[in-house]
């Protein structure tokens, strides 16, 4: 027999249950304060609002998330729409990632509400148990699949980076976000947050894989999805929401961001 040599592989993030996964509605609600003894994400779908961890309050927009760690008291209100899931790990997250606002890129807003719609008909609340349970006769593939995208999610957002390119990073996806009503030019962009052309393509580059204009459709198409999946508004009125010219353009770019049509993305509503 021949020996090989094995290279470890390390656990970085292992998701080893789900307690919840669901879409709260904060709009001129408050949260009562809790905490739990397993970490949480608390994603501002859309509006804005505020969260209160352990005495200090962080205020969100759309496209912004808190990762609650392990036991922080927590409490949440006014303004907007969350989507939420809680999980248990087998070792505690890294505190430098928790407990603060994080702003994601047009990709981690897709997969994190992927992994939400996945995940919520998988689950379901029963009389006397706190939280979830998964519902009889789940598919343990679905499972499974749950697990490994949000713990690829979790790594993507803990993925080493300089400080300041994280700042600014958030800077241009806050501008993004504020500005999706629009169509921003790269000159646009670079005057509001100070920045050159080439320093501008440089991060968006290295922290998102593609040109800062098309990280800026992805957050539209993201906003878009939202929309048509949790809104009572028309195509066409989607896109013009989004600042898109016709129709007919949105429903290309969104099919070529998402591989399905808008209309057909509708049929999956869990309003």
């Amino acid at each position: 027999m021949t020996n090989y040599a094995k290279s470890p592989v390390s656990n970085v993030v292992t998701v080893t249950s789900i307690a919840t996964a669901l879409r709260a509605d904060l709009r001129n609600r408050i949260a009562g304060t809790e905490s739990h003894d397993f970490p949480e994400i608390f994603f501002m779908a859309e509006g804005k609002g505020y969260t209160v961890v352990n005495g200090t309050r962080h205020d969100l927009k759309a496209g912004q998330m808190i990762l609650y760690a392990a036991n922080s008291a927590h409490g949440e209100g006014t303004g907007g729409i969350a989507e939420v899931i809680s999980f248990e790990t087998a070792a505690p997250l890294p505190k430098q990632y928790c407990d603060q606002v994080i702003t994601l890129t047009g990709e981690q807003v897709i997969r994190f509400r992927t992994i939400v719609q996945q995940a919520q008909p998988l689950l379901e609340h029963r009389i006397g148990v706190r939280g979830m349970v998964l519902k009889k006769h789940v598919d343990p593939y679905a499972v499974q699949r749950i697990k490994n995208e949000l713990e690829l999610f979790l790594l993507d957002l803990m993925r080493p980076a300089e400080r300041y390119e994280v700042q600014k990073m958030n800077a241009v996806t806050d501008y993004m976000m504020r500005n999706l009503h629009k169509s921003l030019t790269l000159r646009e962009i670079c005057l509001e947050l100070g920045i050159s052309e080439a320093s501008l393509k440089r991060l968006v580059r290295q922290t998102c894989g593609q040109s800062p204009l098309a990280y800026f459709t992805d957050l539209k198409i993201a906003q878009a999805e939202w929309l048509i999946l949790h809104s009572s508004m028309n195509m066409t009125q989607i896109a013009e929401q989004l600042g898109f010219s016709s129709v007919h353009y949105f429903s290309r770019i969104f099919k070529q961001k998402t591989g399905e049509t808008p209309t057909a993305c509708k049929k999956f509503s869990y309003k």
